[in-house]
Formats: structure tokens, C-alpha cells, sequence
């Protein structure tokens, strides 16, 4: 989210429940949608046509795959791109391929286990002028697990009772 506003974007956050506004302002989310339609929520392809006047997302940061996979592609608009990091749940994922290659799509598969330091050395270095600026900043630690606590910090953020980033201290 921080990259895409340091960028000029405007962003739209989904989460399993609402977000306060101090989450919002904190993430830097512009606007945020609850992924559960199913619990009186409007549906996510509904609620970002809506908050872009029918235009659909330039991009789609998909950190969940599985069942938000095809939502997600659903609220791209023409030349739209989805970039994923994981899979949730079933790996195997469908999708309307003829609205996919109408509306001119692109997908991007992301694993960050292929970049070695140097790899990441050069992402770090082109972040570096927005640390310095203070349009990017490190997200808040909610909580320390040692490692020990590993199945007790993953059903943590698994359920959602973690409100914000979780790390392994050594």
C-alpha cells in the first residue's frame, strides 16, 4: 500500500473484517472492502467497480491466491495486472479465460524465495528514497513469537486476532 501511494496510487485495502480508520491512515489504504459477501457485505468486483466509476483496478496485490484469486482478477479493468505471492488453501485456481484475454490481463507469479541478497539488495536500493522521505515506513510489529510459539503465532494470523505484522525474535 505505502509503495503504491508513494507512487501516486490510490489504493483499496481488503480484509477479512472492517478496518478501523487508524488501521487506514496507519496503512496508508484510501479505501477498504470486506471480502465476505456473504455477511451483508457488497461483493469485492462490486465494491471496487464502485470505488473507481465502473473502470475496474490497474493492479491487484493478491498475498492470499486460493479463494480470492478469482475475485481479484474480476475487479481488474482493461490491461489490468495481478500479481500473487501464495496460495491459500487449494492451489488449483479457474477463471473465465475469454474475459481474461478481452479485457487484456496479465498475471504475475511472485516468489520471493528466488531473490538472494544481491537481488534484494537492488529492490532495497530503489526503496530507499521513499524510507528517506517517510512516504515508506516499516510496518508496526503487533507481536514477538520466539520460535517455540510458531503454531501459536500462525493460528494467530491465521484467525485474525494479530493486528499487524507477527515476527520470529531469535
Amino acid at each position: 500500500m505505502q509503495i503504491a501511494k508513494w507512487k501516486g496510487g490510490r489504493t483499496i485495502g481488503v480484509a477479512r473484517m472492517p478496518i478501523s480508520a487508524e488501521h487506514q491512515r496507519e496503512y496508508g489504504i484510501d479505501h477498504t472492502l470486506v471480502a465476505d459477501a456473504n455477511n451483508g457485505h457488497e461483493s469485492l468486483t462490486d465494491g471496487v467497480l464502485r470505488l473507481t466509476e465502473g473502470k475496474g483496478a490497474n493492479v491487484a496485490y493478491d498475498c492470499v491466491g486460493g479463494p480470492l484469486f478469482e475475485p481479484c482478477l474480476r475487479t481488474l479493468g482493461r490491461l489490468g495486472r495481478q500479481a500473487n505471492i501464495t496460495s491459500v488453501g487449494d492451489r488449483r485456481v479457474s477463471f473465465d479465460l475469454v474475459d481474461f484475454y478481452h479485457r487484456r490481463l496479465s498475471l504475475f507469479g511472485v516468489d520471493s524465495r528466488a531473490y538472494d541478497t544481491e537481488a534484494s539488495a537492488v529492490i532495497l536500493e530503489r526503496l530507499t528514497p521513499g524510507f528517506e522521505s517517510g512516504a515508506l515506513q516499516a510496518a508496526p510489529v503487533a507481536k514477538r513469537f520466539s520460535l517455540g510459539e510458531a503454531q501459536q503465532a500462525y493460528t494467530q494470523v491465521n484467525d485474525g486476532t494479530i493486528g499487524g505484522k507477527a515476527v520470529f525474535t531469535f
